[in-house]
């Protein structure tokens, strides 16, 4: 007899990226690599789930992908005002394509790539120094079978769930370039000790040439995360730009976040408790952050209420073309939010900061608020938004 455990659907939704530069961001996912804008939005202070990381100030947020993001994986762009540059750790290795078409254009684009596997995949870097493999069509294929297609699983009739047999109509009519992400960690057999045993995923692969690698993935779905072991003694580093992967669950999030915290072996840990976030006229979501043994951050939401809110906006990349052309933030000199700073901070930051005589009275009055970190520096930047940050 299945176990909830065993029919619970998960699906890899998307990575979360920290934007240095929006333009060029921009650039790369719309024209050098084809992607749409699904959706933009514009916060006025920090999210509850710190979706754009450890900053109290106002952001944005940009859903990239070849198709909506309830059916393929999607980058997640989080801009935070003024912050121009993240220091990158030894975690994230590369996202993976795998298309020729999306070969073509990035030869064809002027963007700066490189060859490797005797020219067999292109490597290039994203704004932040991100780094994307692009492979052939033939990637998608294994074994000989006909490329994965990503299946909604969230279809509904008279209120009762379809399966997935049911609704093969329902499939995408294009397979999703997103292939797999590839992510560094410390020790291979805890990895997939919390992976496997803790999070449900199946091992699909392990290889130990040119390096220990383990690739794992969900039932049901096609994209995959490779983990690949540092060399004995190197650490992990995270830097300033680490992201985080987010996945859809059938149930509720507190399921998985019950298991963890029931579970007194854990290799994990919860970092964000079950946190019910708003979007008006959309659905409330609900998510849970996790930590892996390796400090990688994991988001899990409600897959219903997440395919409602994730529906493609016919207007999102006007609306970051408007946001764009109202940033006024690289006007205003370059310092970091901190999560909470303390008086000493602050005063310590005003006076690194003294007022130049030729600065512009604007940048003048910014650089005095660091108590308010960044919320004060924007008022003007970017068309706001009262809405709660939502946390995928």
């Amino acid at each position: 007899m299945a176990t909830e455990e065993t029919t619970r659907r998960f699906r890899a939704l998307h990575w979360v990226f920290k934007d240095p530069d929006r333009r060029k961001t921009y650039e790369f996912y719309r024209t050098v690599l084809g992607m749409k804008v699904l959706r933009h939005e514009e916060f006025d202070s920090e999210c509850k789930a710190s979706c754009n990381g450890p900053y109290d100030n106002r952001w944005s947020k940009t859903m990239y992908g070849f198709g909506p993001e309830s059916e393929y994986f999607a980058c997640e762009l989080t801009y935070n005002y003024p912050i121009k540059k993240y220091a990158l750790g030894n975690d994230l290795r590369f996202v993976e394509l795998a298309s020729t078409t999306i070969q073509e254009r990035v030869r064809n684009s002027g963007w700066p790539f490189e060859e490797i596997q005797a020219g067999s995949v292109l490597e290039l870097r994203a704004p932040g120094g991100y780094v994307f493999r692009c492979c052939g069509d033939e990637a998608l294929t294994e074994a000989g079978k006909p490329p994965s297609k990503r299946l909604r699983t969230d279809i509904k009739q008279d209120g009762k769930s379809v399966s997935a047999a049911q609704n093969a109509e329902q499939r995408v009519t294009e397979p999703d370039p997103f292939r797999k992400i590839s992510l560094h960690v410390t020790d291979i057999e805890r990895s997939i000790s919390f992976y496997r045993d803790e999070l449900g995923m199946q091992l699909e692969g392990r290889s130990s040439d040119p390096e220990d690698c383990v690739r794992l993935r969900y039932p049901g779905d096609a994209f995959v995360v490779e983990l690949v072991a540092l060399p004995a003694g190197t650490a992990l580093d995270h830097g300033e730009a680490y992201g985080r992967i987010a996945f859809s669950i059938s149930g509720s999030p507190l399921d998985i976040e019950k298991k963890i915290n029931e579970n007194p072996k854990t290799l994990g840990r919860v970092q964000t408790p079950l946190v019910a976030l708003d979007t008006p006229a959309k659905a409330t979501v609900e998510v849970v952050i996790l930590q892996d043994p390796d400090g990688y951050e994991i988001c899990f939401v409600g897959e219903s209420a997440f395919n409602e809110l994730c529906v493609p906006d016919q207007d999102a990349e006007a609306c970051l073309q408007e946001a764009m052309d109202a940033d006024r933030s690289d006007e205003v000199p370059l310092w970091r939010a901190t999560p909470a700073a303390t008086d000493k901070d602050s005063k310590a930051a005003e006076e690194t900061h003294a007022v130049d005589a030729n600065e512009p009275a604007a940048a003048t009055e910014d650089r005095k608020s660091s108590k308010k970190h960044l919320e004060n520096d924007t008022q003007n930047d970017a068309p706001g938004s009262t809405a709660e940050p939502s946390a995928t």
